[in-house]
């Protein structure tokens, strides 16, 4: 519950009381401990001359919850979050707000760690705000695990709230941004892929495969790391045929990835590839293995050759594909046929 500095003394040196409702705690708090209605405005501190510590200090004295917003702009970094940890008693609570880059906000470049902007696309660097599809692939989920890292000495203090997750104007009820809602979380298996296919948490990708090939892939991947990495790709493909739906883009998926909309989740193009090597295209037996089924309403037989697919990851023989037909220019979808080992080629087989 937020209050402004005034009625935040009308409770007087104890603060407003903790209420209890079952199992949980509602707590009371502000935006900011720093925020100017109580520092310069109001009369929430006793000496306007304070240090940021004694702030704190004080605050916790009648609060016991605050919002973190300059994470907003700036990512933090571990040493920050042990000082917040530090400088708290036990049961005090931070609700951090999330960095903008992942909520697809527009984003200052040298909020960007240094060591990452060498994945900026060339053509974006000089641009004056930043967006996730400006990054690498690998380079966006770095930047997610980092600020994860950072929030870590928070909850393992149990001092971490809730992080809060700020979209853009744009962000309104619809199929595409119910789907990044659903992918915040990236999923921790490719058995929890395949439930958010089959729950159609993507509108615009249809999954018409075999699921036993997904499964396997479980076996080699115990961290999750590929079927998270799947899922961003799955995510660009759902948000290339939403763009091509509404005739906000009309080339293919290879041009999308190059040029992806600003805002929008992206992929680097080099995990791409639209079509199979010439031996897989000449010889009927390889391309048999690649040809997965469709809705007849796609292909009068129900099948058909898909060599567009995604390169997921390189580990071997294994190194995980996920093949797809593009039919956003006619059903509006895309039809996901394969995901699974890499499948045999002249060089394998």
């Amino acid at each position: 519950m937020t209050y402004d500095a005034r009625s935040l003394l009308e409770f007087g040196e104890a603060g407003p009381p903790t209420v209890t409702v079952g199992d949980c705690a509602v707590r009371y708090g502000t935006s900011s401990w720093a925020d100017r209605s109580l520092v310069q405005e109001g009369g929430f501190y006793p000496r306007k001359s304070m240090t940021a510590r004694e702030r704190l200090s004080y605050y916790c004295s009648r609060l016991s919850l605050a919002e973190i917003a300059t994470t907003y702009r700036f990512p933090p970094t571990p040493d920050v979050a042990r000082q917040w940890v530090e400088r708290t008693p036990e049961g005090f609570c931070f609700d951090v707000r999330a960095w903008s880059l992942l909520t697809e906000n527009p984003t200052f470049p040298d909020s960007l760690w240094e060591d990452l902007i060498d994945e900026v696309r060339p053509e974006t660097r000089d641009r004056r705000r930043l967006y996730p599809a400006h990054l690498s692939g690998d380079a966006y989920e770095e930047c997610w695990a980092r600020f994860e890292h950072a929030l870590r000495p928070l909850h393992e203090a149990g001092r971490l709230g809730v992080v809060v997750l700020q979209y853009p104007s744009w962000f309104t009820p619809k199929p595409e941004t119910r789907a990044a809602l659903a992918a915040v979380q990236s999923p921790g298996s490719f058995a929890e892929l395949l439930e958010r296919l089959d729950e159609h948490v993507l509108s615009c990708v249809a999954f018409t495969g075999d699921p036993k090939n997904a499964l396997e892939l479980d076996d080699f991947d115990p961290l999750g790391t590929w079927a998270a990495r799947a899922w961003d790709m799955l995510r660009v493909l759902d948000g290339y045929a939403a763009a091509r739906r509404r005739g906000e883009f009309s080339k293919g998926v290879h041009a999308y990835l190059g040029h992806t909309p600003p805002g929008r989740p992206g992929y680097a193009p080099g995990a791409h590839s639209t079509q199979e090597s010439d031996s897989v295209e000449r010889s009927p037996r390889l391309r048999k293995l690649r040809v997965f089924p469709v809705p007849r309403d796609v292909r009068p037989d129900g099948a058909i050759f898909m060599g567009a697919h995604f390169k997921i990851a390189r580990k071997g023989l294994v190194s995980p594909r996920m093949h797809y037909h593009d039919d956003a220019g006619h059903t509006g979808k895309i039809y996901l046929g394969y995901i699974g080992k890499h499948l045999p080629n002249a060089h394998t087989n």
